[in-house]
């Protein structure tokens, strides 16, 4: 039994979990962070892209600054803001927001 715990737990870390800055929740994170900021850059637009993943099996999507800059209107990128998002080791999203005109 012991050793059944032991290898579940490796099992199980292994699937839909996100790396926030405070650590993977076990089974519910939300959090997120601000990874640039000009305040001399007004915010008047928004872009956001994100990638998914599920039980650690299928991972999709794109998540990238460039890829950002290249779909949105966006020039001149006011904050870069990263969120992450998982539940139950079933589903898990990381997200990249610009902010900028």
């Amino acid at each position: 039994m012991k050793y059944f715990l032991v290898i579940l737990i490796f099992v199980v870390n292994s699937c839909a979990f996100v790396h926030a800055p405070s650590g993977p929740g076990l089974l519910y994170t939300d959090s997120s962070e601000i990874v640039f900021y000009d305040p001399y850059v007004i915010p008047r637009q928004k872009a956001m892209l994100c990638s998914k993943n599920i039980l650690g099996l299928f991972s999709y999507g794109q998540n990238s600054i460039d890829e950002l800059k290249r779909k949105s209107s966006i020039r001149k990128i006011s904050s870069i803001e990263k969120t992450y998002y998982s539940r139950f080791f079933v589903y898990g999203k990381s997200c990249t927001v610009i902010k900028g005109e």
